[in-house]
């Protein structure tokens, strides 16, 4: 055979190829022409490498990729049919008051169990769920494979929460059975949500569950189809061999000090994909959704924008400034010019009224001329502000030198004085 697949298969699911009942390796090499070699676990060595990890590596061989492919593919198929989940998502209530509280409630129980009219019930405090490991089951699923593993890790990773986590609250309060239980033979005793919070963090929590398992059924991961029920177990019996029976917990649901005992309430901080293998402290997480480092992300989204509009504004303002400028600008120079045709004018009046006087006072009409043009580009050079003030100057001077002009033609040395003085 040409061609070769290594596929790791969760542990769980490997007693449909060790099972000689189901005999699943022959059945499959025979429908689809394929070789499927399993690991040899003559050596003790192997068997704690297969313990400690949670997927077992299978080599499958085939003369085509097709056929490669429709073996795997049957082997999911028949394990997705024994239902049996691996993993679950949960909201951890590793809080330190819901922790105090629960090992309070730990403490009453086997207070009211020790009561000489509860002595028969049958209760062992190994029943307890440890205190580390409380929760909130949002779903159980299946992995497969670990490429399955590979997929539910990047769902959780990059699954975009519609609703606003930080302000979904955690709250506990009294205690409760499922609905199918009987209280004089009830196995599994939990904390309820609190109802006071129901409406909105239980609604926001329920949400995200079903967002979630769209996003994993759409991978091809199996999901639990069973609806949501928060709960967090305080205590569970677990059947041994043909033994299921539970216990009496009337004496507990009659007590008012713990029908309506309140564990806490805090807020949601973390949403975990954990694995149903045994561990020590909290179940072993394989990917871990932290909600205060996605706060943190949307206040600086937030205060990112906020800086973009506030640098919008300002480059809004700057250039209302230029365009005010630039407007002041064209009427100054558009006075300037008015200031310097104005002198001009002047200057031409001047020398037309000096054209009938003597020698004397034509040289004194070429001074005033002369100072008028000095003026006049003094104007040119000043700021806007003193355009104005130096072309009524020149006007001034001008008519000044008219009237000395007039006054020279009877005398030399007054109009030499008049012309120093102007």
């Amino acid at each position: 055979m040409s061609l070769s697949q290594k596929l790791f298969l969760h542990k769980t699911f490997f007693f449909l190829f060790t099972n000689k009942r189901i005999n699943l390796k022959f059945s499959l090499e025979k429908k689809f022409k394929t070789q499927i070699i399993l690991p040899k676990n003559q050596s003790k060595k192997i068997q704690k490498q297969q313990q400690q990890n949670s997927f077992i590596e299978i080599e499958i061989n085939g003369n085509d990729q097709k056929s490669i492919n429709l073996t795997i593919q049957e082997i999911f198929k028949i394990a997705r049919k024994n239902r049996k989940f691996t993993h679950f998502i949960s909201i951890p209530l590793n809080q330190s008051t819901f922790q105090e509280n629960l090992k309070k409630i730990q403490e009453k129980i086997q207070e009211v169990y020790s009561e000489p009219q509860n002595k028969s019930i049958p209760f062992n405090k190994n029943f307890f769920t440890p205190i580390e490991k409380n929760h909130f089951t949002l779903f159980m699923i299946s992995i497969f494979s670990q490429v399955h593993l590979e997929k539910a890790k990047n769902i959780l990773r990059n699954f975009k929460f519609d609703l606003d986590l930080n302000k979904i609250t955690l709250s506990l309060k009294g205690i409760g059975t499922f609905q199918n239980s009987i209280a004089s033979n009830c196995r599994v005793l939990f904390a309820k949500f609190n109802k006071e919070d129901y409406n909105s963090s239980f609604e926001a929590i329920h949400q995200i569950s079903i967002n979630l398992k769209k996003q994993f059924i759409n991978s091809g991961i199996q999901v639990d189809p069973e609806p949501l029920q928060l709960h967090a177990t305080i205590f569970k019996i677990r059947p041994t061999g043909r033994n299921k029976a539970g216990i009496n917990i009337n004496p507990l649901l009659q007590n008012s000090q713990l029908i309506d005992f309140f564990f806490g309430k805090e807020k949601l901080s973390e949403i975990h994909l954990s694995s149903l293998s045994p561990s020590l402290g909290y179940y072993n997480s394989e990917e871990v959704f932290f909600v205060s480092k996605t706060h943190r992300n949307t206040e600086q989204n937030e205060n990112q924008n906020k800086n973009k509009n506030k640098n919008k504004n300002k480059n809004k303002y700057k250039n209302k400034n230029q365009n005010k400028n630039k407007n002041q600008h064209s009427i100054n120079s558009n006075s300037n010019s008015n200031s310097n045709s104005n002198s001009n004018s002047n200057s031409n009046s001047n020398s037309n009224s000096d054209s009938d006087s003597d020698s004397d006072s034509d040289s004194d009409s070429d001074s005033d001329s002369n100072s008028n043009s000095n003026s006049n580009s003094n104007s040119n050079s000043n700021s806007n502000s003193n355009s104005n003030s130096n072309s009524n100057s020149n006007s001034n001077s001008n008519s000044n030198s008219n009237s000395n002009s007039n006054s020279d033609s009877d005398s030399d040395s007054d109009s030499d004085s008049d012309s120093d003085s102007n």
